[in-house]
Formats: structure tokens, sequence, C-alpha cells
């Protein structure tokens, strides 16, 4: 763990790591007493993807959520995502405004601990940004010295030259630098690579870190047995790059997979990155030191792509030449949409980019939207928002 805190902060590593193994040894009594033998996921392994507040009535929604569970999936699911059950500003719970929190609107920890004990519960964890009505970054915009680097700001003389701003990857259309007036430091603009709410956190200071370590500790503690790596690509940021699945990124999730195989080896990582098929299998690392599973985001378009032509060779070419793994210990987490519908980047490089267009049309037709990221001064296809 040291030698990678080194290759992130130099000679703030040794500060940084006494933090965090303070950290771990806090959190350790709390987090052993989930300690199990890990299952072994296979085929037969169903996840149910919901809303903390699908169910209302006239107790709490997670109240309601497990005794539906119990009543009715049993059958069906042994593992359910939760989408982040936190408060929030926007995006339906994915600009955060505290990680520590339940909503109340929807129940309590005590009510995701009663859940954990008759399902494994899959918890996301939004660690690119959080919104900027939290407490931290009110605190950061306030001056406050304390999280004075959480996020990245910049002035009309410092901020980053445009054409190092262009080689950015982005996921959607807004401006990667949005004005903020309310900064106590004087400063102009802060980075979101999101919605213009989502402000992203500043990794380069070991404190930002040190507090999201912190925040998985305590989900770990409440007994959950997946976590998601929300958006996990975009994490680290280098101007003059594209800013997306850099090496310090990989380095964060390594040292995340070494924390719980420290003190909680039965919980698995999920990373979330909506990218092509090669770069999404990288985060596999080398089999053992890395995510245990990836979100396989080429199977849904591939899939979608298959019903529209009639015709499976695609589809089985790409399982039989590309899905193998570096490892009996990682796999694919397979999907056919989520809560953002049908993602389309893990196509390219496998099909034309007429496919992508083709479906886009197809599911405006059909009443749905769509979702588009920016590439140079054009704007294309990046998620299909429907269902199938």
């Amino acid at each position: 763990m040291l030698e990678k805190l080194k290759s992130l902060y130099g000679e703030r590593a040794e500060d940084t790591y006494a933090s965090i193994r303070a950290l771990v040894n806090a959190y350790r009594p709390a987090i052993e007493k989930h300690r199990q033998s890990r299952d072994a996921f296979s085929e037969q392994d169903c996840v149910l993807i919901t809303y903390g507040d699908f169910i209302q009535g006239e107790v709490a929604p997670l109240k309601l959520l497990r005794r539906f569970a119990l009543d009715q999936l049993q059958d069906a699911f042994n593992t359910i995502h939760i989408l982040p059950f936190f408060p929030y500003e926007s995006d339906r719970g994915f600009s955060i405004k505290d990680y520590t929190q339940v909503d109340p609107a929807l129940g309590s920890w005590a009510d995701i601990s009663a859940l954990s004990q008759d399902f494994r519960l899959m918890y996301d964890f939004v660690l690119n940004h959080m919104s900027d009505t939290g407490a931290w970054y009110r605190r950061f915009a306030e001056g406050d010295p304390e999280y004075a680097d959480f996020f990245m700001a910049y002035g009309e003389d410092d901020k980053p030259a445009d054409e190092d701003l262009a080689l950015v990857t982005r996921p959607r259309p807004t401006p990667l630098l949005k004005i903020d007036k309310s900064l106590k430091s004087g400063k102009t603009y802060v980075v979101q690579t999101f919605l213009e709410d989502q402000v992203d956190l500043n990794y380069k200071e070991p404190k930002v870190l040190v507090k999201m370590t912190e925040v998985l500790l305590l989900y770990l503690s409440y007994g959950c047995s997946m976590i998601r790596l929300d958006a996990v690509a975009f994490l680290w940021k280098e101007f003059g790059t594209s800013c997306v699945h850099l090496e310090q990124t990989h380095t964060v999730i390594k040292l995340f997979r070494e924390i719980l195989e420290e003190i909680a080896p039965q919980v698995l990582i999920v990373t979330e990155t909506n990218v092509p098929h090669e770069d999404n299998i990288s985060y596999f690392g080398d089999g053992k030191d890395e995510a245990h599973m990836v979100y396989n985001f080429t199977l849904p378009p591939l899939t979608l792509y298959t019903f529209m032509q009639r015709d499976a060779r695609e589809l089985s070419k790409w399982a039989r030449d590309r899905l193998q793994t570096p490892s009996n210990q990682v796999a694919f987490f397979n999907f056919l949409d989520s809560h953002d519908g049908i993602g389309l980047r893990g196509i390219e490089g496998i099909l034309s980019g007429e496919v992508a267009e083709r479906q886009a049309e197809r599911t405006k037709r059909n009443g749905g939207q769509i979702n588009v990221r920016t590439v140079g001064a054009e704007t294309v296809p990046y998620e299909l928002n429907t269902t199938w």
C-alpha cells in the first residue's frame, strides 16, 4: 500500500499511509463482524437493481423493499443493488450531498443492515464527484483550509489551455469548467465531468483519498457484499491527457482492493466504466489486484444490434474471441441495461459508428430519449434511455 501511495503522492505518502492505516484499524471491529468466506459467483447468481423508493406505502421505503423482496424475490435474486440511497441534490441520487447518511426519505442504516441479513447488497460508491450543495463543497467554497484542495479550482490566469481541455474524454456535452462566483479564494472555475451541480473531487490532494477511504470503510461496516465504483474511469485528472483510464486511477482501485483483501475479503469490487471493450477490461488488472468484476458494457448494444439485424454472427464472434479474463478469479458483470439505459461505447471498435446512430434513431422513433457526449466539436449518441 505504501508503495502505491508513494507513486501517487511522493513525500506526502507516509502521512497518508498513517492516516489510512489508522482508519482501517478503527473500522476493523465493525467490518470484521461481517467477515465470511466468499461465495463464488456463477451464472446462477442474479442481481436486482432498484432505487430505494420504488416501493412506497405506510412505512419507510427500505422497510417495504425488504418486505417485498422476502415475499416475492428470493427465488429469483440473491443480491440487491440499491442505487444511491444517500441525501442528494439531483441526478436521481448520483449528485450526493452526504456520503455517510441514508436519505431520511428512504429509511436508515438500520434498514440497510436488516436487508443485508437476507440478501447480498451492492452499494454505489460515487467517488468521482459530489453535489455542489454538499457540506464538503460549501466548506471548500467558503475557504475552509481543511477543504482547500478538495476540488479543482482555477482563475482566468491559471485555467487549463483550451487545447488541453479539448483532449479530455467527455461523457456529457456540458462545459468541463463551470463558473462559480461564490468561491472565496478568488478563483472562477471548477471542474465538472458530468452534470453542472456535480463537482469533481481532486484526488491529487491526499486528504481526498483519505476521506473517501473512510467512506468505503463505513460502507463495509454496514455489511455490503459488492462495491460498485461509479464512473471510476474519470477519477484522476491530468490536463494535457484524456483524463480517463489514467495509471493513477488504476492505482487507487488497487489500493481499495488491497484494503478489502485485508479486512473484508468477501466483498467484491465492480467497476462501472461505459467505455470501449478493451479499455473496460483493463480494470481487471492482472486478474488478482484490481476489480473482481467489470460491467460488460458491450453486451447490451451488441445484443440490440443482433435483434435489429436478426443476425447473431457478430455477437457470437465477440463472445468467442473477446470474453477471456486474465484469471479465474474475475468475471464479467453481465447486464442488458441499467438505470442509465443502454450504453453505446462498448461497441466502439467492434461495430461501425453508423450502428450507434441507427440504434439512436430507432430509440427515438419508439419514444425513447438519447444522452449524447462531446467528441471534438460534435455530439454523438452515448446512451439509449429506453427499455427493451
